[in-house]
């Protein structure tokens, strides 16, 4: 009918209740992951800007029993952060955690933890979103590169709060 945004809204109600229907549902190992992305990914040439699509992939279809699935939620996430990281950082702090905890790929995780240093210090990031890859470098016992990430936080940036500050003192002595 020539309203993209109807369209968007239509196919992402679509992809939101697929597979249930009068009283039945579909559990989430069920399905297919590999075009559930392609969904994603069509959805965002419709409307790039809308968090639906990403947040019910991160925190709706992430929780699949199929925890190998969760491959194809990060590598969206995490394209579509790439586009605008100044903006969509949060979905790359999305993907570190689904990569991390959920796909259980400590080194995926710290990859995409590395693109979040890269977003430019003048984007109003929380903190503990610049220390991610600290977290993941220590989870994988290398301690001396999770404690020069934290001091290289303490050298590039200022104005922290005392519990910022206690909590990256305690992190390194840790």
């Amino acid at each position: 009918l020539g309203d993209r945004q109807f369209y968007f809204r239509n196919l992402a109600f679509k992809i939101q209740n697929a597979g249930d229907s009068w009283g039945r549902f579909t559990a989430l190992k069920e399905y297919n992951y590999v075009k559930l992305q392609k969904w994603f990914y069509l959805l965002d040439t419709l409307d790039s800007t809308s968090n639906f699509v990403r947040s019910s992939a991160s925190y709706y279809f992430s929780q699949t029993q199929n925890k190998s699935d969760t491959i194809y939620i990060v590598q969206y996430l995490k394209d579509h952060a790439a586009k605008d990281p100044r903006k969509k950082w949060w979905w790359l702090t999305q993907a570190v955690y689904i990569a991390n905890h959920l796909l259980q790929d400590k080194k995926l995780a710290l990859e995409i933890a590395y693109e979040l240093n890269k977003v430019p210090n003048d984007v109003n990031m929380p903190l503990w979103a610049r220390q991610m890859p600290a977290f993941i470098h220590e989870q994988l016992g290398e301690k001396e590169a999770s404690k020069q990430i934290i001091i290289d936080i303490l050298k590039n940036f200022d104005n922290f709060t005392v519990g910022e500050l206690n909590f990256m003192e305690y992190f390194i002595k840790d």
